[in-house]
């Protein structure tokens, strides 16, 4: 229940939640400056605890270069398949890179069948060090600070969940109850 009340309080607070989404690497660009392929665009299922997929984050790579991504959700078929009976197998998520173009507006990269990312979400390591290891549920900065906030609510009711978090998570916990405190 706490990681739903998240959700509410994000809704209710956007200055808040935007500090909040810091913390994890992410930064509001504006959906009305995505540029998405219609092929992806007819794909995309939007998550109603976090609906805006106009979500930046910066990653390091390897090569010591930057690139932007957006996490996005979206369906492997369109329309239903004989094979695929249950809706959860036809979700998909990734982070979709996307660069800015010269009036502002962020296209979305996709593969040639127009709508896969051209980044594999596991060779992306600096998404995973900025959202800490707290939790599995990475499909939306709401989500990881919805566990993240939940995780908090267990700690103040005596639970010890944080016993096992890395350095990092215990921090971005002490760092979101300062945001959720106003601080």
């Amino acid at each position: 229940m706490y990681h739903e009340l998240s959700h509410v309080w994000s809704r209710l607070n956007p200055k808040h939640r935007d500090q909040a989404y810091k913390l994890i690497g992410f930064e509001g660009i504006g959906y009305q400056n995505l540029l998405i392929p219609s092929g992806l665009a007819e794909r995309v299922l939007y998550n109603p605890d976090g609906v805006d997929i106009a979500q930046k984050i910066t990653l390091k790579q390897e090569n010591g270069t930057e690139i932007y991504a957006i996490p996005i959700i979206y369906a492997n078929h369109k329309g239903w398949t004989e094979t695929q009976k249950t809706f959860f197998a036809y979700l998909e998520f990734n982070l979709f890179q996307i660069e800015k173009q010269p009036d502002g507006k962020w296209k979305v990269l996709v593969k040639e069948d127009g709508y896969s990312s051209v980044l594999d979400l596991k060779a992306q390591p600096d998404f995973f060090r900025q959202i800490k290891d707290n939790t599995g549920y990475i499909i939306h900065p709401d989500e990881v600070l919805a566990d993240n906030f939940a995780f908090i609510m267990q700690e103040r009711n005596g639970q010890k969940v944080s016993l096992s978090f890395s350095a990092e998570g215990k921090k971005l916990l002490a760092d979101l109850e300062a945001v959720l405190r106003g601080k």
